[in-house]
């Protein structure tokens, strides 16, 4: 509360007595999650990229209200399956039932809950090679990469796999900008390129392993 003594139009003492009530501001945290091509909105924003956004508003009692969105993106994935069978025999991806020779995709879901591209090399053979205790070979790639876009480094994942592997970063027009060999001795790996110096623009990832290639588009930014 606060007091001021003027003088009125009389000239005379006026006491003014001013009870002041300072109302809050208020911030939100928002921490939130979302899969590449998706987007968030907060009022008329929408945030398609990873990372920390401030919105403000108004609040109830007409005083600023911030709003702080801690964005993350999730993941994508690649699969290569390369598998032979006997004809008659099939093998199923997702809900699909595959039994003749061809190259095939099929769009899952991954444990993020985003997109998961499967691409299924299958030959069919009439009978097995040698005898009928010979196993007829399959390979199968796993891989993530992310983030993407990628600032400062992409990571490359490689799940329920143990081998040798190659990982290439390439221009759009396939020039060779870096290169990282090594190997995986568990079921799940983890590799770390770093960006930090390369212009800003599109890029490919190219995976190699067990004679296998995954390519991925990577944004830099």
């Amino acid at each position: 509360m606060y007091q001021a003594v003027l003088a009125n139009r009389f000239g005379c003492d006026s006491t003014v007595t001013l009870n002041l009530t300072v109302n809050p501001s208020d911030t939100t945290s928002l921490f939130a999650q979302i899969c590449p091509g998706e987007h968030y909105p907060v009022d008329s924003n929408e945030f398609d990229e990873a990372g920390v956004y401030e919105t403000w508003f108004t609040n109830q009692d007409g005083c600023d209200s911030l709003v702080i969105l801690y964005l993350q993106m999730l993941p994508q994935s690649d699969t290569l399956i390369v598998k032979e069978i006997i004809e008659g025999d099939s093998i199923k991806v997702g809900s699909t039932v595959y039994r003749d020779t061809g190259i095939f995709s099929e769009m899952l879901t991954n444990r993020f809950g985003c997109d998961s591209l499967v691409t299924i090399h299958l030959t069919v053979r009439d009978s097995l090679p040698g005898n009928s205790n010979t196993t007829l070979p399959e390979h199968e790639l796993q891989v993530v990469v992310y983030p993407n876009p990628a600032d400062e480094f992409v990571q490359v994942k490689f799940e329920n796999f143990a081998g040798h592997f190659k990982i290439k970063l390439l221009s759009v027009d396939g020039q060779l900008i870096h290169t990282k060999e090594g190997d995986s001795y568990s079921g799940i790996h983890l590799e770390t390129i770093s960006t930090n110096g390369y212009s800003r623009g599109i890029y490919i990832i190219e995976i190699e392993a067990h004679g296998l290639q995954i390519h991925k588009k990577i944004i830099l930014r």
